[in-house]
């Protein structure tokens, strides 16, 4: 590939960014038409003598079109170099341009992750009957579950992992899709599967190592409401844990369709019963989520599951989400979508605490909250995941403002509104690269606030939070409320 010497980027219209990060956002004052990647190009090298971009994808959203690129030397794709041109889908007009730039010795050491999996699927083992013609069938089955999780079902603090729970904890729930072969019926359908990992190159030294905590795939001849009972996990038995994961999964992927974002390709994967750390994760390039069983079985707490999901669908809208704040605001959106869909249901029981159930069940007090009302950002210092920053946990710093302005406009406007705060933060966070800031990405879901519902008070909803947290300032709103038509 050719290298490039990529220009700086000087702006014609009002450009805001957040030093001493290459990271800015910009929303176009004048009208300007574009139709393909190529046209997206002319226009980024005729403004903001910007050239030396490679096409990466075209995405789309509820309202927008996203071009996407990176910079045209070695290592670029695999590094948080980006530019992302977003578009209205129908007039397409030119909405808002967002860039994170990076010279090339910054991307030198970029890799992509390229670390092997070897899975145990549904597919290997039904595989021989559908061979030999046996029909492979979607049909509904009944789960039993915690929703969220025991401690909150039950309002009992005083809980413990060690307790039997009382089966006023559970929930059962019919009309739920798995596949069907030969009178067996394994959880799989078009949008989530449960696998067994067999081996994983954890390390990236491309050595597969062995998953001591393989179960096998879980079967059913009928339902799938056993159930939990921790001695069960010691001798892999963990139907209860997977049938939890999977509920969880496919009900809120369900519910993202709902809203407009059909973004996944192939079902989502999870192994809910993966190795002895008390940790779970989402691996986005092996399209797999992993619930760890150390001190206690994290797929136990719906909102872990749904925690881990989050970070999938914010994969799946921003390929290469790295750099930045990206650490912090990809944690706070996944506290933020767990304590969304808890909130459906409950509305005054710790509504504003996540991990009621596993995270005091670990090795540590793991619960976050989301009305940390002190949490302040301060420009200039980079917020990863999980750090202390200006004496706050940065993921609540950007978890608070969010489900702040949730509760404030169900309070204002009725339970019908709530699926439009989560359509647009998903919707905002869609525009944005690699290398993202906070103060960047409020700014986009700002104006997603305004282009999905121009006639509504979302938008000074979230312009509140934001300013409350000092993430955004009132030099920057004022800058924006000029670009905002609605």
């Amino acid at each position: 590939m050719k290298k490039h010497i990529l220009a700086l980027l000087f702006p014609i219209v009002g450009l805001y960014g957040t030093a001493p990060l290459a990271s800015t956002i910009d929303f176009p004052s004048d009208s300007v038409y574009v139709t393909s990647s190529d046209e997206v190009k002319r226009f980024l090298a005729q403004r903001y003598m910007l050239t030396g971009l490679v096409n990466e994808s075209v995405s789309t959203s509820l309202v927008s079109t996203q071009y996407r690129f990176y910079q045209g030397f070695n290592n670029a794709i695999a590094c948080s170099s980006s530019v992302v041109v977003t578009v209205d889908k129908n007039t397409k007009e030119v909405i808002q341009i967002y860039t994170h730039l990076l010279s090339e010795s910054e991307c030198q050491s970029a890799k992509d992750d390229n670390r092997a999996i070897d899975l145990n699927t549904p597919e290997q083992t039904y595989a021989p009957f559908v061979a030999a013609g046996s029909p492979k069938t979607i049909v509904t089955t009944t789960f039993n579950v915690f929703d969220p999780d025991p401690l909150t079902a039950l309002e009992d603090t005083t809980l413990e992992y060690s307790d039997v729970i009382s089966s006023a904890a559970y929930s059962l729930y019919s009309g739920v899709e798995v596949t069907e072969v030969e009178g067996i019926r394994y959880l799989e359908n078009s949008r989530v599967r449960a696998v067994d990992v067999r081996a994983f190159d954890i390390d990236g030294d491309g050595v597969l190592e062995s998953d001591i905590s393989q179960q096998g795939i879980i079967t059913s001849a009928s339902d799938f409401t056993i159930e939990r009972d921790i001695k069960d996990y010691e001798n892999k038995n963990t139907q209860f844990l997977d049938t939890m994961a999977f509920y969880h999964i496919d009900k809120s992927v369900q519910y993202l369709q709902q809203l407009g974002f059909d973004i996944f390709s192939e079902p989502v994967q999870f192994d809910a019963f993966f190795g002895n750390k008390d940790n779970s994760t989402a691996y986005s390039s092996q399209n797999v989520i992993v619930f760890g069983n150390g001190v206690s079985a994290d797929a136990e707490d719906a909102d872990v599951i749904l925690h881990e999901l989050a970070h999938m669908i914010n994969f799946s809208l921003v390929k290469r989400w790295r750099d930045g704040d990206t650490g912090a605001i990809g944690e706070g959106l996944g506290d933020y979508w767990a304590a969304s869909s808890r909130y459906r249901t409950n509305k005054t029981f710790q509504p504003e605490i996540v991990f009621s159930w596993d995270g005091v069940n670990t090795s540590k007090i793991s619960t976050r909250i989301l009305n940390d009302t002190e949490a302040r950002y301060v420009p200039g210092i980079s917020y990863p995941a999980h750090v202390v920053r200006n004496g706050t946990n940065a993921d609540q710093l950007w978890s608070t403002p969010l489900f702040q302005v949730l509760k404030l406009a169900i309070a204002e406007h009725g339970e019908r509104v709530h699926e439009h705060i989560d359509r647009i933060i998903w919707e905002g966070i869609a525009a944005l690269g690699g290398g993202v800031t906070m103060p960047d990405a409020a700014l986009s879901i700002v104006k997603a606030a305004e282009r999905l519902y121009p006639q509504s008070n979302y938008s000074d909803l979230f312009v509140k939070q934001f300013k409350a947290h000092n993430i955004l300032t009132n030099t920057v709103v004022f800058l924006c409320a000029t670009v905002f038509n609605g």
